[in-house]
């Protein structure tokens, strides 16, 4: 069998029937051999083992973690076992659609130069919807998708540059590296290696979505990746991110900018309406218990001044100057439009 095109690549812990399902409905609908299932198990202490290795089909790839990893080494190392041209990741929550397979081949098979491409969604709680369009200029890039898209379903990265910018991350160093998102800063790595794709395409559906246990996601200081604290750790891991990428002083200084800002808007949305109960949803009891203390006191408007502070702080550490101070007038103007 020679390499695929496309490795569908499905991170699991402790939900056998989701990575069977998820396994069954591709390769059951899907004869080719232009794709490949890749199944990466987090040392789950369930069935998956068992049960995965109950399907005989070559095109399936098993890999269980001798430990627990975590969520964001697990999905890395999804990619990493990965030996199609190009990588699918997607939660064991999810189905990619069938008939999207077709286009997603001839698209890279035309395509050769696209590094990362995303596309879109029904999920349960929301709809996640992008624009058509391509991205040749890294900078311009990095202002479309870079630290934005969380979830981790839909995004699709070029195999080969994936395992050239991330193989030598350590497990040891890879929490201060991308904290609870290592496909995030994958992203971002990437979109100085190729051309960056978005697809108004639909690409999958979520018939399974279940409680996640977020204590596999989680710093090692008990703070969760989607708590004001988490975010305002993700803004700092994120700006020494794009500090390291190959773009002009300038254009990491506006990402800091932006990506400060975009901290405060997630942060915050805590506070808008139906958004805690969507959480509620989607986490076990006691972890929303210790979320819904943590944040019954935080009012917006301190919230924000907070994170911005922060922000300011951080802008400081990393260029020598604030952002007031800074000679590109642009960016001046962009940071006072936006307090």
């Amino acid at each position: 069998m020679k390499n695929p095109i496309l490795s569908i690549c499905i991170p699991t812990y402790n939900r056998a029937e989701f990575a069977y399902a998820a396994a069954k409905h591709l390769l059951e609908n899907w004869e080719g051999e232009e794709i490949e299932v890749v199944i990466s198990d987090n040392h789950s202490d369930d069935n998956t083992q068992e049960l995965i290795g109950s399907i005989t089909d070559k095109r399936l790839k098993y890999f269980r973690n001798d430990e627990n990893l975590g969520a964001a080494f697990n999905t890395h190392l999804t990619f990493l076992r990965a030996s199609g041209e190009y990588a699918y990741l997607t939660s064991d929550e999810d189905d990619l659609a069938i008939e999207e397979i077709p286009y997603l081949l001839e698209y890279f098979k035309n395509n050769p130069n696209v590094s990362v491409f995303v596309g879109g969604g029904d999920l349960t709680y929301t709809h996640k919807r992008f624009p058509d369009a391509v991205y040749t200029n890294s900078f311009e890039a990095l202002k479309a998708i870079a630290f934005k898209t969380r979830y981790m379903t839909g995004i699709i990265m070029n195999q080969k540059m994936y395992a050239e910018e991330m193989a030598d991350i350590s497990f040891e160093e890879s929490a201060e590296i991308w904290d609870a998102y290592s496909f995030m800063y994958a992203m971002a790595r990437l979109c100085c290696r190729g051309d960056v794709v978005t697809s108004s395409h639909l690409l999958f559906s979520q018939p399974r979505l279940t409680m996640t246990d977020i204590s596999n996601n989680a710093r090692k200081d008990g703070i969760y990746y989607y708590e004001p604290e988490g975010r305002i750790n993700q803004m700092a891991t994120w700006s020494k991110a794009i500090c390291g990428l190959n773009i002009s002083e300038s254009e990491k200084r506006y990402m800091v900018v932006k990506i400060i800002f975009d901290t405060i808007e997630l942060a915050t949305r805590l506070f808008n309406p139906g958004y805690v109960d969507e959480v509620k949803k989607t986490v076990p009891a006691s972890d929303f218990e210790v979320y819904e203390k943590r944040i019954s006191l935080l009012d917006k408007k301190e919230l924000s001044q907070k994170i911005l502070n922060k922000g300011r702080e951080l802008f400081v550490e990393l260029f020598g100057a604030s952002i007031e101070e800074c000679e590109d007038n642009c960016l001046v103007e962009y940071y006072k439009e936006r307090i």
